[in-house]
């Protein structure tokens, strides 16, 4: 009896651990983009009485600690709750990579070997534009250039600014394709600005490209204040415009941009203490990369009595100001009708 109960003791931790090896990420494949951080842990459970001296290959060729591509490998060990069990992990990492990091990457332990296919590809984001003509849709695109044959079908992720887009009724991200596409359903100005793609969930490793909707300036919203000769001008684009104003051809250089965000502008032209010389026609004009936006325009007039807006189209709005002149005609005109109905 006694020498059955050292057997079995004896036998325990032969039971208990059959050795493991694997590489995380899990998968046959790894797919990164150029830039992306790569990291892969060998991960080796074992019994301590055993050897887990292992190494890095890529493509058969064995990596160095010391070695020329810009990998680093790092080697950690803790014990494991149930005694004799070690887990041994073996870290191979390198900040940046490219497409010459692409390749078939094993971990060898003893007689043991697990491997994984690292895909890098290289992405080239494609920009849009919202033109004057009306369109169902616009995509944006993360292109991936010379796909390789063993490339899977990958899972892209669309990001406008902290929001994750999903599909809805304004997103389409369609899923069976190599590039990543995101289709915006009836564009609008407010949808202009910048987009972002990335690879799988978003994490630390992964690097964003920025792609970007455009679309060539406009003005939205112009009033003047005739009284205090102010003017504000809003503009919208993208990428922003800035607006320049002119008076009759000259321009100005005193204008204040009063608010802005990613597609818009807004700025102020004041005037204080008008003199004759001040009044003409006063310009807001707004530029972006994409050319010229359409200008919009007001007139004062030296009669301080009108003041005429001129718009894009060429239509002109005259606003009159009815001052003590025009009420004392009106005046004169209605005594001349009361004394024509009493005279007759």
């Amino acid at each position: 009896m006694w020498m059955v109960k050292i057997i079995l003791v004896c036998l325990i931790p032969e039971l208990n651990w059959a050795a493991k090896l694997w590489i995380e990420p899990k998968g046959e494949d790894l797919v990164l983009v150029e830039g992306d951080k790569l990291r892969l842990d060998c991960k080796h459970e074992y019994n301590q009485h055993e050897s887990s001296e292992g190494m890095f290959k890529k493509d058969g060729k064995i990596i160095s600690v010391a070695n020329a591509n810009g990998y680093s490998i790092s080697l950690q060990k803790v014990r494991l709750n149930s005694g004799d069990g070690i887990s041994s992990t073996i870290t191979l990492s390198k900040d940046y990579v490219t497409v010459s990091d692409s390749g078939n990457f094993t971990c060898d332990i003893q007689t043991k070997s697990v491997i994984i296919s690292v895909i890098i590809i290289k992405v080239v984001p494609e920009d849009a534009e919202i033109t004057n003509k009306s369109s169902m849709y616009v995509e944006l695109s993360c292109g991936v250039q010379n796909p390789p044959e063993n490339l899977p079908f990958i899972q892209w992720t669309w990001l406008r600014g902290n929001q994750l887009l999903q599909n809805n009724e304004k997103y389409s991200i369609p899923t069976q394709s190599y590039d990543g596409i995101l289709r915006i359903k009836n564009p609008n100005r407010t949808d202009l600005g910048k987009y972002e793609c990335l690879l799988g969930e978003e994490d630390e490793i992964a690097t964003r490209k920025s792609t970007h909707l455009k679309g060539k300036p406009s003005i939205v919203h112009l009033t003047c204040d005739y009284n205090a000769l102010k003017c504000i001008c809003e503009a919208t684009g993208y990428p922003r415009p800035t607006i320049k104003w002119d008076e009759d051809g000259n321009e100005f250089t005193t204008s204040e941009i009063i608010d802005e965000s990613e597609i818009s502008i807004t700025s102020e032209l004041r005037i204080e203490n008008k003199k004759t010389s001040d009044y003409g026609t006063y310009t807001c004009a707004a530029h972006s990369d994409l050319g010229e936006g359409v200008k919009d325009s007001y007139k004062f007039d030296g009669s301080e009595s009108t003041l005429s807006q001129a718009v894009s189209s060429g239509v002109s709005c005259t606003h009159a100001i009815w001052n003590k002149r025009l009420l004392f005609i009106l005046l004169i005109v209605k005594t001349v009708c009361i004394y024509d109905v009493i005279c007759s």
